[in-house]
């Protein structure tokens, strides 16, 4: 006993030096010219333990995929440069038997997961594996469809939710979940990644099994499948079902649970920091350059709507024209969108749905309106319009404008005296 007590005495010595070893070397890191005894910042615990790291989780691509979302989320991780990528399966369609067929959904997304600079995990999902066949394609390319990996003291357990004909967990991978839980028990975090939310489904309470094996260990539970994230505690613990990268979804916003994105799990001393990355929020260093900058200048400059407006010299409004300016210095014409409000008082001609602004030239646009009587101009509304610029042709998509304007109708000499 008094040799073991040493030795442990010995082992947390020797990791306490080490800790202090590795503050010692991150403050040697860290030089400045700074000399007085009041410094321009807070504190230099700099965030970079070393056994810290940050890994993505991408989820269902499958289920009504909408092409191209998913190619984007890859170029995106990318961009962020995790440690690894986890997934919560449905890659591709499935639901076939045509073992040629199966061979090009996989081929094709595989494709795709090849531009990873970091590696990727995969996960089966019912679109990846929906029947025996399918379970057989899966064995031939990836071997295992459950197993588990241990990153930096952190366990990870990837689950097989297909495992049997209801979607759920056989014994023999209860088991294996059990005994992998029994040889790591001194991990200080434990997670399960699987396509469904099998806590939600009659298991048979094999998954009760396992919840009690993590009962007394800090864990996360993270699925896919519904394409609508979700987030409880369930026994002091963080279940997540995710959203969707590319999957079937009506995209109502975060609100409702339905939005493309990446999770972003930072795991620390502390347990696991979850960030969900929406994709249109995650942009490249090159988002805005010189070039794109002369395309953008002329849309800016020609949403202030610049307009003069002439009426009728009479002490009362019977007619009148609104008449808008556009200059476009760019080498791409543009395309413009009007939409005019209904006005209750004018009769307003509404100019074409689309009106294009030629490369290289300047455009003005008139608008003739009436009244059917006489009108006091300080009681005539607003006219008001809702509009677009952008530029021609689908490679340009990117650059448009949308606003709503609204123009006071006033007499000629009036608008004349406000211009002196």
């Amino acid at each position: 006993m008094t040799f073991i007590m040493k030795k442990q005495s010995f082992i947390f010595s020797i990791v306490l030096l080490l800790a202090i070893f590795e503050g010692c070397t991150q403050k040697q890191n860290f030089k400045t010219d700074v000399d007085t005894k009041l410094k321009p910042w807070t504190n230099l615990d700099f965030y970079n333990d070393p056994s810290n790291f940050q890994f993505a989780v991408v989820s269902d691509r499958n289920g009504g995929m909408r092409p191209g979302i998913f190619e984007k989320g890859i170029e995106k991780i990318n961009l962020i440069m995790p440690e690894f990528v986890m997934c919560v399966g449905d890659l591709i369609s499935g639901y076939t038997t045509d073992t040629a067929e199966i061979a090009k959904q996989w081929n094709e997304v595989n494709q795709i997961i090849s531009n990873l600079k970091m590696p990727f995990f995969y996960l089966p999902g019912n679109h990846d594996i929906t029947n025996k066949v399918m379970q057989q394609e899966w064995e031939k390319r990836y071997g295992k469809r459950y197993y588990s990996f241990n990153y930096k003291n952190v366990l990870f357990l990837v689950l097989d939710s297909n495992d049997d004909d209801e979607f759920n967990l056989t014994r023999e991978q209860t088991d294996f979940v059990l005994k992998t839980l029994k040889e790591n028990e001194n991990v200080r975090w434990t997670y399960l990644f699987m396509h469904h939310p099998v806590w939600t489904y009659d298991t048979g309470g094999r998954f009760q099994e396992i919840q009690a094996a993590l009962q007394n260990r800090k864990h996360t539970v993270i699925a896919g499948h519904e394409h609508r994230y979700r987030h409880e505690e369930v026994n002091n613990a963080n279940y997540y079902v995710l959203a969707t990268t590319g999957a079937g979804s009506a995209l109502l916003g975060e609100a409702f649970g339905q939005f493309d994105h990446i999770s972003w799990i930072t795991m620390t001393n502390n347990g696991p920091v979850m960030a969900n990355l929406k994709l249109d929020g995650i942009l490249p260093h090159d988002v805005a350059t010189a070039k794109s900058r002369e395309m953008a200048e002329p849309l800016i400059a020609n949403s202030k709507m610049e307009h003069f407006i002439v009426c009728n010299s009479d002490k009362k409004f019977t007619n009148g024209k609104l008449t808008l300016r556009f200059k476009n210095p760019s080498k791409t014409d543009m395309i413009l969108k009007l939409n005019f409000y209904h006005h209750h008082q004018l009769q307003i001609e509404v100019p074409e749905n689309e009106i294009k602004i030629q490369s290289g030239s300047e455009k003005q646009i008139e608008i003739p309106f009436h009244s059917v009587k006489p009108l006091d101009y300080d009681k005539i509304d607003l006219i008001c319009t809702e509009w677009e610029i952008k530029y021609d042709g689908t490679e340009n998509q990117n650059f448009a404008l949308q606003g709503k304007s609204q123009f006071v109708v006033q007499s000629t000499k009036e608008t004349e005296k406000e211009t002196k």
